[in-house]
Parts: C-alpha cells; structure tokens; sequence
C-alpha cells in the first residue's frame, strides 16, 4: 500500500474573491492522508468523509475532482520536511 496526501487547490484569485469550496474556512476539511494502492481509491475513500466543502452550494466531489484537489504519493526518501500541519484558529 501507499500512502497519499490529497490537498484543496485555491488559487490566489479565487482567495481574494473568497470564491471556493473551503470559504469560509470552517467546518471543511483541509487534507487527508490516506493509505490506498491508488489515488483513485484514495481519492474516494476522501470523498466518504467530507466536511461541508462538499455542502449544498459547491461542487459536490471536490475529493474526486484534480482540478479542485490535488492527491500526491508520499514517498519514504527526501529530504527533512513538514508534511502536514493543517491549523485554523477563529
């Protein structure tokens, strides 16, 4: 198995506009990292366990989606780095 890190993609225009899924920030779900043998199936385990970047008003499948989300293999080589600390604070 891999191990998958599957992050929103929000452009600098769609943050100044705050026209994207996660706005506003809160409720949503900012990252996964998940265990699948492929970023397909990684990307619809993400997809079963959303926050309301999913809701009513946006796109539904943000998680299936690679224009929305991107979903990159962790690899165990490279350098010394922080992979993940997802923070929000109101």
């Amino acid at each position: 198995m891999k191990l998958w890190i599957l992050r929103p993609i929000i452009t600098e225009e769609q943050e100044r506009k705050k026209k994207h899924n996660w706005e506003p920030w809160y409720d949503k779900v900012f990252g996964f990292i998940i265990r699948a043998n492929s970023s397909q199936e990684a990307r619809e385990l993400a997809q079963k366990k959303p926050g309301s970047e999913c809701g009513a008003y946006y796109r539904k499948k943000v998680w299936l989606d690679p224009a929305i989300t991107t979903c990159k293999e962790l690899k165990q080589t490279g350098k010394t780095e922080l992979i993940m600390y997802d923070f929000r604070a109101a």
